[in-house]
């Protein structure tokens, strides 16, 4: 059987992250790119992370709604994080609909959180 590349598509996406706002009604935005797996580096809306002076990441600005900020730790000799906007780990929560700068949404990103002051072991 001939099998249409939207059927693919569409089977793709649902398995992407079933029942995501994103995926019942797709868009534009950041968001719709990231559910879909797309490849989404064009797109201006970011999130910054910064390194607490005891080491480890956090967030400075928050990711875009319906996203998460992954912060990534690059030790000696730059002692620096990075940024990457990125999928929740946990969808249907408020820190991902609407991501802030603190521990939780942290946490939904899946990167490096050791800068907070709370104890936190996911690196």
């Amino acid at each position: 059987a001939v099998v249409s590349t939207q059927k693919v598509r569409e089977a793709v996406v649902s398995t992407q992250s079933t029942g995501a706002e994103q995926c019942l009604t797709p868009s534009t935005s950041i968001g719709s790119c990231i559910q879909g797996g797309g490849a989404c580096g064009a797109y201006s809306e970011t999130c910054k992370c910064g390194v607490h002076k005891n080491g480890g990441c956090l967030i400075n600005a928050a990711a875009p709604a319906n996203t998460a900020c992954k912060c990534l730790y690059h030790g000696f000799p730059y002692y620096d994080c990075s940024p990457e906007v990125t999928s929740c780990g946990v969808y249907f929560t408020e820190t991902c609909h609407n991501p802030d700068t603190t521990v939780d949404s942290c946490l939904q990103g899946g990167g490096n959180c050791a800068g907070y002051k709370e104890h936190v072991d996911v690196y």
